[in-house]
C-alpha cells in the first residue's frame, strides 16, 4: 500500500504556507536561515564553497549582485550577509514555487530583494529550464530590464541550467560597456549541447567582450559542470 503521507513528504514545504521551523547553517562563517530540508536535498555545499568564497573576496560594500538563477536563495542570502545589507540584491527565479520559497527565505534572513520571476535570454518566448522541465516562457533581457530601472549589476551569479548563452546574449550592453566587473557561471554541457550550443561557445562569447576566465571548481557527476568565473 502506498504510504500517501511519505509520497506527498517532498513537496510539504511547497504546498504549505509557513514552515514550522528553520534550519539554521553556518557557511563561510556566516549564520543563515533555510527550510528545514535544505540539509536534505541535493545541494552540494562543499563542491561550491571555491565559488561563494571568490566571490565574497570580490564583492563589495554598496555593489549590485544579481542572482540568476536564485533558486531558494543561497548567494542572496551569503551576499547579503557578508555585506550586512548594505549592497543591492536583485534575484531571478522563474518557477513559482521555488519563487515562493525564495521570497520566504529572504523574509526569514530580513534581506530585501528585488524578486524578478521571468528567466533572462534574448527577450522572445523560448524554453527554459524550471524545475528540469523545459516550458515555452517569455524572457527578458538584462539589458532591457537596466534600461527601464533595475538596478544595474556590478556582480552576476548565472544558474540557468542551459540558458546560459541566451541569458548573455540578452546582457550584451552590459558586457559591451564592461558594467559587469565580475561574471560567474555555472555551465552545464549536456543541456547546453541540447539547446545547439557549447560551453566553448559561451566561454569564447564572454571573452569577446574583454573578459578573461578562469574555472573556479567542477561539480556534477564526474565533475562534468564547471563553474567559471569572468572578469574584466
Amino acid at each position: 500500500m502506498i504510504d500517501l503521507r511519505e509520497s506527498l513528504k517532498p513537496y510539504y514545504y511547497f504546498l504549505t504556507d509557513e514552515y514550522r521551523s528553520w534550519e539554521e547553517v553556518d557557511i563561510l562563517g556566516e549564520e543563515m536561515y533555510f527550510p528545514p530540508d535544505f540539509n536534505k536535498n541535493s545541494w552540494n555545499i562543499e563542491t561550491e564553497k571555491p565559488v561563494m568564497s571568490h566571490l565574497i573576496q570580490h564583492i563589495k560594500i554598496g555593489d549590485v549582485f544579481w542572482d540568476v538563477g536564485a533558486n531558494i536563495g543561497l548567494y542572496s542570502v551569503l551576499v547579503s550577509k557578508h555585506l550586512n545589507n548594505d549592497c543591492t540584491i536583485v534575484s531571478f527565479e522563474p518557477y513559482l514555487p521555488i519563487a515562493k520559497r525564495l521570497e520566504r527565505v529572504l523574509k526569514r534572513n530580513n534581506i530585501e530583494s528585488y524578486i524578478i520571476r521571468r528567466p533572462l535570454g534574448t527577450g522572445d518566448t523560448n524554453s527554459a529550464n524550471l524545475a528540469g522541465e523545459f516550458q515555452k516562457v517569455e524572457t527578458k533581457t538584462a539589458s532591457g530590464l537596466v534600461a527601464k530601472g533595475a538596478p544595474s549589476p556590478d556582480v552576476i551569479k548565472i544558474d540557468v541550467e542551459g540558458m546560459e548563452y541566451s541569458a548573455l546574449q540578452g546582457m550584451e550592453a552590459l558586457l559591451e560597456n564592461n558594467i559587469v566587473s565580475h561574471l560567474y557561471i555555472e555551465l552545464h554541457p549536456d543541456v547546453i549541447e541540447k539547446k545547439g550550443h557549447s560551453v566553448n561557445k559561451v566561454t569564447k562569447y564572454v571573452e569577446g567582450f574583454g573578459y578573461n576566465p578562469e574555472i573556479l571548481t567542477e561539480r556534477g557527476e564526474n565533475g562534468k559542470q564547471p563553474f567559471a568565473y569572468f572578469r574584466c
